[in-house]
């Protein structure tokens, strides 16, 4: 679902998910449009920045947590 929803100018250096939880990490040209984009999935919800974006040469650092709904 990630990659499919997920811009090309997206990229992420670290996944994990504990229980219901998943936690994405990686560099966007445009991080503050992911959370839209993750809310929108039916997969996904309460979906929030877990600390700050962060602009480098690569992109927006960012760090994103959501909680996984369950397929009906």
């Amino acid at each position: 679902e990630l990659s499919q929803i997920l811009p090309n100018d997206t990229w992420l250096t670290d996944i994990s998910i504990y229980k219901d939880i998943l936690e994405i990490k990686g560099f966007s040209s445009s991080a503050s449009k992911l959370i839209g984009i993750l809310e929108n999935s039916a997969l996904f919800k309460d979906t929030a920045f877990s600390g700050s974006i962060v602009t480098q040469e690569e992109g927006d650092k960012f760090t994103i947590r959501a909680t996984l709904e369950e397929k009906p």
